[in-house]
C-alpha cells in the first residue's frame, strides 16, 4: 500500500501537476468551476436545490461538485488551491484503482495498471478542473462500488455504482465486467454475470426514470430517435476501443521529438523511480497460470469495450486531442484491467527485461503528459494576454455590446483551446456590471461571422453562437458592435468605421471614455499581476 501510495501520488505531480500555479481556467471551467468562485454559502446551497431538483442532463452529482470543489478550494486558496483538489482526487483514484486490481493480481501488475489510469494517454483532459471534479468522481463511485462488490457487499455495491450515473454515466460503464475480474471463472461465472448485469441494468432504470418523472430534457429527447443510436452504438463499441488502444502508443511516441530538457528530464527521473519500485516488489518470475491471467485480459477487454456503451452521443469516439477525449473516460478502468494483464505475462516470462521494458514505457507517459501540461500553460498565458489587450481597447462596454473577435485557428493550442463557447461568459465573470442591465456585453470568438448576419427589413440580424444557451436568432445592434482583428504585428485591434453587409450598414461603437466597472471574481486571475 504505501508503495502504491507513492507511486500514484509521484506519477500524477509529475506528469500534471508540477506546474500547478501555473494552470488557469479553461473552455467548460468557465461554466463549472468560475461560477462558484468568490461566492457565499447562500450561492452553494441555492445550487444544491437547483441541481437536485432540476437533474440537469441527469448528473446532479456531476453538477453539484464541480460547486462544492471550487468554492471550497477558493476559499483554501483561490486557482491554485482548487487544482490541488483535483490532483488528490485522481491520486485517491490512482490509488483506488490499484486496491482494485490487487484483488485478482500480484503487486508490480497493479501498480502498473494504476500508473496506466492515472497515465491513460486517450483521455487527455486531467488538467481541466471540470474533468477533476465531474468526471473523476464518477470514476470513484465506480471504483468504490467495484470494491464493495469485491468484497461481498453487493447492496452497497449498486447503491454506490448509482452515484456514478449521477456524476457522469461512462465511469458506470465497466462495472459491467466486474464479475470477470474480482474472481476465478467457474461454472456459476455466466449466471453470476448475468445476475450483475440485471442488477445494474436495473439501477440505470430507475435512474432514468425519475429523469422522466421530473421532465429532465435529454431523457424526453433522446426517447424518440432509438432507431438512430443503434448503428452509433454498434459503431462506438468498435471504433471506440480500437482508437484507445492505438492512442496508447500514437500521441505519447508523436511528442517525443518535442520533449524540451525539463521533460526529458522528469521522463528520466520517472523511468529511474519507476524502474527501482517495480524491480522491488517483483524481484521473481511470477509463476502463475497463464489461464488466471487470460481471465484478466478479457475481464479488461470486455469493461475496455462497455466504457463506450454510451460514445455515440459524441459519435464517432476518436477524438486523441483536446477536450474531445474525454469521451474516452469510460476506457479508463478497462484498459487498466488490460494492461495490468499484459504487464503480469511479461513478468512472469522475462522479469527484468519486461520491467525495463515497461519504466521506459511508462516514463514516456510522464513525457507526454508533461507535454499536455505545458500546452495547458501556454493556453493560459495566451488567455491572459488576449483578455487584458480586450480591456485595454475595449474599456467603454454598455448594456447591449457585442464583441466580434476574429479568430485565426492556427493560433491555437494542440491539447485546449484559448478561446472557445465560453468566451461570452468571460466578461460578466471578470467584472461586476449592473445589475439592471438587460444584456451584460459577451465576446463573441469566431472563424467566420459574416456569414451569420444577414439584412431583414431596415435592420440586421445575425444568428448567435450557442453557449449556455441555444443558437439562435438576435437583432444585431447599430453602434454597440465591436470587431476586434489581430493586427500583422500580433496587436489585437479594434476596427473603426461602418461595415457594408449584404447592403446595409453596420455601424460599429465608437470609442468612447472608459469606464473602471467593479472587478468580479475573474478579475484577479485573468487581469491581475
Amino acid at each position: 500500500m504505501p508503495i502504491a501510495l507513492a507511486l500514484s501520488a509521484a506519477l500524477v505531480w509529475l506528469a500534471q501537476f508540477h506546474h500547478f500555479r501555473e494552470f488557469g481556467l479553461y473552455e467548460d471551467d468557465y461554466w463549472f468551476i468560475s461560477e462558484a468562485m468568490g461566492k457565499n454559502l447562500d450561492y452553494l446551497a441555492g445550487r444544491f436545490y437547483t441541481v437536485f431538483t432540476g437533474l440537469p442532463q441527469g448528473r446532479p452529482l456531476g453538477f453539484f461538485l464541480p460547486d462544492l470543489f471550487s468554492f471550497v478550494g477558493d476559499k483554501l486558496g483561490g486557482l491554485p488551491a482548487i487544482y490541488l483538489l483535483g490532483f488528490a482526487i485522481i491520486t485517491l483514484n490512482t490509488l483506488l484503482c490499484y486496491r482494485l486490481l490487487r484483488v485478482r493480481t500480484p503487486v508490480a501488475p497493479a501498480a502498473i495498471g494504476a500508473a496506466i489510469f492515472c497515465l491513460f494517454p486517450a483521455d487527455t483532459t486531467k488538467i481541466l478542473l471540470t474533468h477533476d471534479f465531474q468526471l473523476q468522481p464518477s470514476l470513484t463511485f465506480a471504483l468504490l462500488a467495484a470494491l464493495a462488490y469485491a468484497a461481498g457487499k453487493r447492496p452497497v455495491a449498486y447503491l454506490v455504482g448509482a452515484g456514478a450515473l449521477l456524476s457522469y454515466e461512462s465511469g458506470y460503464l465497466a462495472l459491467f465486467g466486474l464479475p470477470l475480474l474480482v474472481r476465478p471463472w467457474d461454472r456459476s461465472t455466466p449466471r453470476t454475470l448475468a445476475r450483475h448485469a440485471a442488477a445494474l441494468i436495473g439501477v440505470l432504470i430507475v435512474v432514468v426514470g425519475v429523469r422522466f418523472i421530473v421532465g429532465e430534457g435529454r431523457a424526453t429527447e433522446s426517447a424518440g430517435g432509438l432507431a438512430s443510436i443503434v448503428p452509433m452504438f454498434v459503431g462506438s463499441l468498435v471504433l471506440g476501443p480500437a482508437r484507445s488502444l492505438s492512442a496508447m502508443f500514437y500521441g505519447p511516441l508523436k511528442a517525443i521529438p518535442g520533449w524540451d530538457l525539463e521533460t526529458w528530464v522528469l521522463a528520466a527521473v520517472a523511468l529511474v523511480s519507476l524502474g527501482a519500485v517495480l524491480l522491488s516488489v517483483g524481484r521473481t518470475r511470477l509463476h502463475t497460470p497463464r489461464r488466471e491471467i487470460g481471465q484478466v485480459a478479457a475481464a479488461g477487454l470486455v469493461m475496455l469495450v462497455a466504457g463506450y456503451g454510451l460514445a455515440f452521443t459524441h459519435f464517432p469516439p476518436n477524438a486523441l486531442v483536446g477536450r474531445g477525449t474525454s469521451v474516452h473516460l469510460g476506457a479508463t478502468l478497462g484498459m487498466s484491467v488490460l494492461a495490468a494483464a499484459a504487464a503480469w505475462l511479461l513478468l512472469s516470462i522475462r522479469p527484468r527485461v519486461a520491467t525495463a521494458l515497461i519504466a521506459c514505457y511508462l516514463a514516456m507517459l510522464v513525457g507526454y503528459y508533461v507535454t499536455i501540461e505545458r500546452d495547458f500553460m501556454r493556453s493560459w498565458q495566451l488567455q491572459r494576454t488576449f483578455w487584458q489587450e480586450v480591456v485595454a481597447c475595449c474599456s467603454d462596454l454598455q448594456d447591449g455590446t457585442i464583441l466580434l473577435y476574429e479568430l485565426n485557428p492556427a493560433d491555437e493550442p494542440t491539447f485546449i483551446f484559448t478561446n472557445s463557447w465560453a468566451d461570452p461568459l468571460i466578461l460578466g465573470e471578470t467584472f461586476a456590471f449592473p445589475s439592471g442591465w438587460a444584456n451584460p456585453p459577451r465576446l463573441f470568438s469566431l472563424t467566420q461571422w459574416l456569414d451569420r448576419i444577414y439584412p431583414e427589413g431596415d435592420h440586421l440580424v445575425w444568428w448567435v453562437p450557442g453557449a449556455t444557451w441555444e443558437e439562435h436568432w438576435e437583432v444585431l445592434p447599430q453602434d454597440n458592435v465591436i470587431l476586434l482583428r489581430r493586427a500583422p504585428d500580433g496587436v489585437l485591434r479594434r476596427v473603426i468605421g461602418p461595415l457594408d453587409i449584404g447592403g446595409q450598414a453596420l455601424r460599429l461603437k465608437p470609442a468612447a471614455a472608459a469606464v473602471a466597472w467593479p472587478p468580479a471574481q475573474l478579475y484577479q486571475p485573468l487581469l491581475g499581476n
